[in-house]
């Protein structure tokens, strides 16, 4: 992984761990060594947002919802930035899905979407949208999970962001793919 790369070019920076972590969950689904990760980085800044975040993330995901729970209790709301606070209300999302209260979950999600327009950050919502979608294919229903990649790819149109567009498209295609395929 080229974040552990750069950590080791870079030992005194916080970014390739955050990154490394990151990616651990997101790009490789490992959720043991985004822990471990996350584990360091707070060895280093114990109230660190994003290292508690994705501690966070990591656990819940692999379902070991109390002491995600725990975790995420060390963070300090106040503290945060309103993007942070998007990321934090989204977090809070999962973990309630993780627990089985969905209604909750979803409103945390819907809560952080809201925050992510009121800061007027189109990406950032999207993102939510998107985690929001996932946490419903592996914590919901089948059904409410397709259901939602439709409702996400019919709004797609207002999104202006090239990046957003593309995700989009590649949704898409995989859901093309994924009906030939039944």
């Amino acid at each position: 992984d080229e974040s552990l790369n750069w950590l080791v070019d870079q030992p005194f920076s916080s970014e390739p761990i955050k990154q490394a972590s990151y990616l651990s969950t997101i790009a490789n689904n490992d959720t043991d060594l985004s822990i471990k990760i996350c584990d360091f980085g707070l060895k280093l800044n114990h109230t660190d947002f994003t290292f508690l975040n994705n501690k966070t993330y990591s656990l819940a995901l692999d379902g070991r919802s109390d002491e995600a729970e725990k975790i995420f209790g060390q963070i300090l709301y106040e503290s945060l930035t309103e993007a942070e606070k998007v990321t934090y209300n989204a977090t809070k999302g999962l973990l309630f899905y993780s627990k089985g209260e969905k209604m909750a979950g979803e409103n945390s999600y819907n809560n952080a979407e809201e925050l992510a327009k009121k800061i007027k950050n189109e990406t950032l919502a999207f993102r939510v949208r998107t985690y929001k979608v996932q946490t419903e294919l592996i914590f919901g229903s089948r059904s409410e999970a397709v259901r939602a990649i439709a409702h996400l790819i019919s709004d797609s149109e207002k999104y202006k962001n090239p990046g957003i567009k593309k995700v989009i498209k590649n949704i898409k295609a995989r859901l093309n793919e994924a009906s030939k395929e039944n």
